[in-house]
């Protein structure tokens, strides 16, 4: 069984502008990426640890990696 890594940081998309290219779901070694429907990019908040590999292949610069919020966080934005 594969154990679970937390970490700090994440891959956001910036999905109205994602051109859904699939560049960034070849380059995550975790599978954390998929493209649905062939629309947008979507990353898998639980697989994700933040690498910057699909960043860094993005062709369109649409990928950002933040910190990662806690469940507090999100619900007092």
């Amino acid at each position: 069984m594969a154990s679970i890594v937390k970490s700090k940081k994440i891959a956001e998309i910036a999905m109205s502008e994602c051109v859904a290219c699939g560049t960034c779901k070849k380059a995550c070694p975790r599978s954390a990426v998929t493209v649905p429907r062939g629309i947008s990019a979507v990353v898998d908040d639980a697989a994700c640890v933040g690498c910057g590999l699909c960043q860094k292949a993005c062709p369109a610069s649409v990928i950002e990696i933040r910190e990662r919020r806690s469940a507090g966080e999100a619900d007092a934005a």
